[in-house]
């Protein structure tokens, strides 16, 4: 098991591998404080934070049911905090199809 620390928001992060299947949990402790949507921040500002969230949790996760599985718990916290349904499903979305294209982008040869 790997324990990460996440210096912007303190809370640890634990990485464990089952059976080359990489899942993770955050420590009791762990706090998130993400704006409200109702913050009076820009717009663009609060839309971009489920995605870089989601982002964040694709890269966390290695199989894809993991991801989905966390990306609910994910969506009722933004739920929760005020966020549209629609930003968070965008956000969603919008990770989603990020990492399926960089999927599908063959490997540079590092070669010159």
């Amino acid at each position: 098991m790997i324990s990460y620390l996440n210096g912007s928001l303190g809370s640890r992060y634990f990485v464990g591998v089952v059976n080359e299947r990489t899942s993770f949990a955050s420590c009791v402790n762990a706090f998130n404080s993400y704006l409200l949507y109702s913050s009076s921040h820009p717009s663009h500002v609060k839309n971009s934070i489920p995605f870089s969230q989601f982002l964040r949790l694709l890269h966390l996760c290695s199989d894809d049911s993991d991801f989905f599985h966390k990306s609910e718990t994910m969506c009722l916290f933004f739920e929760k905090r005020g966020y549209p349904v629609y930003v968070v499903q965008a956000g969603h979305h919008r990770a989603h199809l990020l990492k399926t294209s960089q999927k599908n982008i063959p490997p540079t040869s590092s070669i010159a």
